[in-house]
């Protein structure tokens, strides 16, 4: 009943907005692919894996560079650089994420950030002293803020809440893609074709990316062809009812004509005027700076957006500190592995993600994010304690799968309960939540890599590795009993309406 009351509404605003529309002319090539749900998944999903491949690429690179420009304490340096990365996409997000909820056009930020993308390589792969590598770095930073943050909020924005987990899953396939990529690639070209070959690859890639995201539609611009006139087929967005496939009839909504089941001749009868509003195209209310205090406040006050939250720092922290600094010097240390084995083994942990993620997505929409969080969540808690059990090196990476597997199990509904929050909110923004939830890993990766090498360095490599694994494993537990009680709505074993539609 508040779902046809609320598209009864949508039909009388739908009207004032529809002169607007009879004036977008002609529809662009190929809109209906280009404003699919398919396409636009693709391009985020493709900008992920560029963002992942740009950062890991050249963290094989970076120590044989600052050799050759005749630099010191290699080591320190490189941690700079790496940490320089998380410090640009902290010092972006609050500009990032208000442009985000002040503005609904989410295609501008996302091309801008890519631009930044651009300049960065090559500074990068031209610079001739530390400092430039430093401001290389942040701006590299800036631009997966932008697709972190803005990229995300495109998705929710696109895609009904029943099938965005689904989407989820398989867009952050691009994750482990991009982190399996990287460094290998990065290496052979460098070995192969010098210093300059990797960061050429990367700018081909981000041709690719950039050219996807000057071609896609957003959902709202489409909404506007096809309230003047332009049907798109099999089209989907928030709270759109396609006039030829709803068992209800968009007249029967305005109070006018009744149909069990609309055919091909309502389109004789279709008035564009009558399509209720989608979500995209609502007027999310007043985006002045204090409003966006207000969300920011009312998702520091949900239990259920800050549990998210801290478990996304918790898993920055983790994949900063534990695999990305202390897993190849356990390596070393334990199995006496070349960087570029090390670099093999690292696969064992990010290859299962491809085939986990999808699959944890298909069953957050189905069960709800509660369960299959938690189930991801409590598999991980074991697996980092068995980590430091000495092993054979195939045992060893049969046990990395596992925490790949655990750990895709709970990254995927962590954003999909973030977009459920903020489609159930007034006051939250999607760029909003995003926003955060980017900061949130962020600050953790910067965190992470700080203390593990503090650890690594003072109680030596084994000692440090075994105190990782406990922490590791130790803040993942405390974060068990707040997923439970909060996460995904109210405890129950099939997904409720108050996981559809959430309360924060």
């Amino acid at each position: 009943m508040l779902e046809r009351l609320s598209l009864k509404s949508g039909v009388r605003r739908s009207r004032s907005s529809a002169a607007s529309a009879t004036n977008v002319g002609r529809a662009p090539f190929l809109l209906r692919i280009r404003s699919s749900t398919w396409f636009i998944a693709l391009a985020v999903s493709i900008g992920i894996l560029v963002d992942l491949a740009s950062y890991s690429l050249a963290v094989p690179v970076i120590p044989f560079r600052l050799e050759r420009l005749h630099y010191h304490r290699v080591g320190d340096k490189t941690g700079y650089l790496v940490a320089a990365y998380a410090g640009g996409q902290i010092a972006s997000t609050p500009l990032v994420a208000y442009v985000g909820a002040r503005w609904r056009n989410r295609q501008v930020p996302l091309v801008v950030g890519l631009c930044s993308m651009i300049i960065a390589t090559i500074i990068f792969m031209e610079a001739k002293n530390f400092q430039l590598m430093i401001v290389a770095r942040i701006l590299q930073g800036f631009s997966g803020t932008t697709l972190w943050c803005i990229g995300l909020a495109l998705l929710a924005d696109s895609v009904p809440e029943e099938r965005i987990g689904s989407v989820l899953g398989v867009v952050l396939v691009g994750f482990p893609i991009g982190q399996a990529i990287g460094p290998p690639v990065g290496g052979a070209l460098y070995d192969k074709f010098g210093y300059r070959a990797p960061f050429i690859f990367m700018l081909i890639l981000v041709g690719v990316d950039l050219l996807l995201r000057l071609l896609m539609i957003e959902k709202h611009a489409a909404l506007q062809y096809i309230r003047a006139g332009h049907y798109i087929p099999n089209f989907e967005a928030p709270g759109y009812v396609d006039p030829l496939t709803s068992s209800t009839s968009l007249h029967d909504l305005d109070g006018t004509v009744s149909k069990n089941n609309a055919s091909v001749d309502d389109m004789a009868l279709f008035d564009p005027d009558t399509v209720p509003l989608a979500r995209a195209e609502m007027d999310q209310g007043p985006n002045d700076l204090k409003s966006q205090f207000i969300g920011y406040w009312h998702m520091l006050q949900s239990p259920r957006a800050m549990t998210t939250i801290l478990l996304t720092l918790v898993n920055g922290f983790v994949a900063g500190g534990m695999q990305d600094t202390g897993l190849t010097l356990y390596l070393q240390h334990r199995y006496h592995m070349t960087s570029s084995g090390a670099g093999l083994v690292f696969l064992g942990l990010v290859i299962p993600v491809f085939f986990a993620s999808p699959p944890a997505g298909w069953l957050s929409d189905k069960y709800g994010t509660k369960w299959v969080m938690l189930g991801g969540v409590v598999l991980s808690i074991p697996m980092f304690p068995l980590l430091i059990i000495k092993v054979s090196l195939p045992v060893f990476i049969v046990l990395l799968s596992v925490l790949g597997v655990a750990i895709a199990s709970f990254v995927t509904p962590t954003t999909t309960d973030l977009a459920l929050v903020a489609a159930g909110s007034t006051s939250i923004k999607t760029a909003q939540i995003f926003g955060v939830f980017n900061l949130a890993y962020s600050v953790g990766a910067l965190i992470g890599p700080v203390v593990a090498g503090g650890l690594l360095a003072r109680l030596g490599v084994m000692h440090g590795w075994i105190a990782l694994a406990g922490l590791s494993a130790g803040l993942t537990a405390m974060l068990v009993p707040p997923i439970l009680i909060f996460v995904g709505g109210p405890l129950n074993w099939h997904r409720s309406d108050a996981d559809k539609v959430p309360t924060v």
